[in-house]
């Protein structure tokens, strides 16, 4: 009962969010800079204080607070946020959007099950250093989610944000299916492998932007969840040799189908503003 609660709490609560944020780039990356903030502040709870009380009392607090300013707020002229512009989608920009979306999942759930599992065929266990990546992954993206967002926004003079974001995210599907090259069972090789994929992950916002403008976040946003249990099944129940390669290679056929399916995007110009 937990899991259906907090489920469709985040699947519903995260999407009305993000259809409101990702209207531009900057607030595309102030979300994810937030979620980062809550994963990091988490894991320093539960490490220095090693209990899950603080962590619930802060968690539940954050939430009374967002309520108490949800019902005090009042916006002028709001619209309602509801996912109804996938309707008037064409086939091929449906499919497309959708596809992304499961690659974005593979690559969201690419440092919590496919590095773990790697280090396990490695390792037998995982090292008392995994944790430090998981934070490590979070700080980076507070520290240059917005740098990185902008450069990319800027790109857009030239019609290349979408264009440069595909390739950084199949340049971080090859980086998934080959953690081996990167020595990642060792620490200085998995904080390489995890840091050049976090960067990846900033990069990933702009699709946020791109989906919202194209009235497609709602196809994207709920082919997430699929990439992401695409990726735990792979690496629980294929050959753990092989494992993040599947992954990988899964991930980058996702994007290249894409790109051929939304020709449209890639070649319109979509203008928007830059608020810092």
């Amino acid at each position: 009962m937990g899991v259906i609660l907090v489920g469709i709490g985040l699947s519903v609560s995260g999407y009305l969010i993000k259809a409101e944020v990702a209207e531009t780039p900057s607030g595309a990356a102030h979300n994810k800079i937030a979620l980062n903030a809550g994963s990091l502040l988490s894991g320093l709870i539960l490490i220095n204080f090693q209990t899950r009380n603080l962590f619930f009392a802060l968690g539940s607090l954050v939430l009374f607070i967002s309520f108490i300013i949800a019902g005090t707020t009042t916006h002028k002229n709001r619209h309602v946020v509801l996912p109804t512009g996938y309707q008037k989608l064409k086939p091929n920009q449906f499919i497309g959007w959708a596809l992304l979306g499961v690659a974005i999942g593979i690559k969201l759930f690419g440092v919590f099950s496919v590095l773990p599992q790697y280090l396990l065929t490695k390792l037998g266990n995982l090292p008392s250093w995994y944790g430090i990546m998981i934070l490590i992954n979070s700080g980076i993206v507070i520290l240059l989610q917005l740098p990185i967002i902008h450069a990319i926004e800027r790109l857009n003079k030239k019609n290349l944000s979408l264009k440069v974001t595909l390739v950084i995210m199949f340049t971080g599907m090859l980086i998934i299916a080959i953690p081996q090259l990167f020595c990642a069972e060792k620490f200085i090789g998995a904080l390489i492998w995890t840091s050049l994929l976090t960067i990846v992950e900033c990069a990933a916002s702009y699709l946020d932007v791109s989906a919202s403008r194209d009235g497609a976040l709602f196809v994207k946003e709920t082919a997430v969840g699929v990439g992401a249990g695409l990726t735990v099944l792979i690496c629980r129940y294929f050959n753990p040799s092989i494992a993040n390669f599947a992954v990988g290679f899964l991930g980058g056929t996702l994007i290249l189908s894409a790109i051929l399916l939304l020709k449209t995007s890639l070649t319109q110009k979509h203008v928007s503003k830059i608020i810092l």
